[in-house]
């Protein structure tokens, strides 16, 4: 029984992924567009506005007061939280109603959310840029690096942005209802990264670029396989 459950379950990984591959090959102009302008922009942002940006926030942190405090609390929010209650709500009505469409929105949530997380690990890790708040204690200049798997020098691009809004992009693209909370959410926890001086502007950018690239994909390819359908 538990056998014939895990191996139902690798199936439908399978088929969404597939799905998503899918998606991207039959929007691939769709796809290469966004990509090629979000590198290009978040480029502009590295060159030319992260250092005004951060030397901006440099002079008003002193006045952000209770936003500073709220920036903090929305980074806690986004280390995972808003995942479990996004994802972790559907998946509580997929059991219950056990319907197999609203069981693949949330697994197309989940892998999009692994998979940014995964691409955007990969990216910092080998950025090595340090963090503005490293920045601040040490006074360095802001470069890459290079490889560094030290927290401070990961700062491009972000991930806890780019997990909220892969898992925010999917949801909203497989269910506009579901959807909508979890962006507002995610705009929160990028804009937070950035008050907080955890990242720069152009680190959150990338980060969300990366996470909605990574969303879409799976959005529409649940849409592909016949979205929520008849649900149940």
């Amino acid at each position: 029984m538990l056998k014939d459950g895990i191996q139902s379950i690798k199936r439908e990984i399978a088929l969404v992924m597939r799905a998503a591959c899918q998606a991207v090959r039959d929007h691939r102009i769709l796809f290469l567009t966004l990509s090629l302008s979000m590198v290009l922009l978040a480029l502009i942002l590295v060159l030319m506005v992260d250092e005004p940006l951060f030397e901006y926030l440099q002079k008003i942190r002193p006045d952000l007061g209770v936003l500073q405090g709220l920036a903090k609390g929305f980074r806690k929010w986004g280390k995972g939280y808003d995942h479990l209650l996004f994802i972790g709500v559907p998946l509580v009505f997929a059991i219950i109603l056990k319907s197999k469409p609203l069981g693949r929105l949330v697994l197309s949530a989940i892998l999009a959310t692994l998979l940014a997380a995964i691409a955007v690990n990969i990216v910092r890790v080998g950025s090595g840029r340090p963090r503005p708040r490293t920045r601040i204690k040490t006074h360095e200049v802001d470069r890459l690096t290079g490889p560094s798997l030290q927290y401070a020098y990961q700062s491009f691009p972000s991930g806890h942005t780019a997990s909220a809004f892969a898992g925010a992009t999917a949801l909203i693209v497989c269910s506009p209802v579901l959807g909508v909370i979890p962006v507002l959410s995610a705009i929160g926890v990028g804009g937070s990264s950035w008050i907080s001086a955890s990242h720069y502007a152009a680190d959150v950018f990338a980060g969300a670029s990366i996470g909605i690239l990574f969303g879409l994909a799976f959005g529409l390819g649940f849409r592909r396989r016949g979205g929520l359908g008849n649900m149940p």
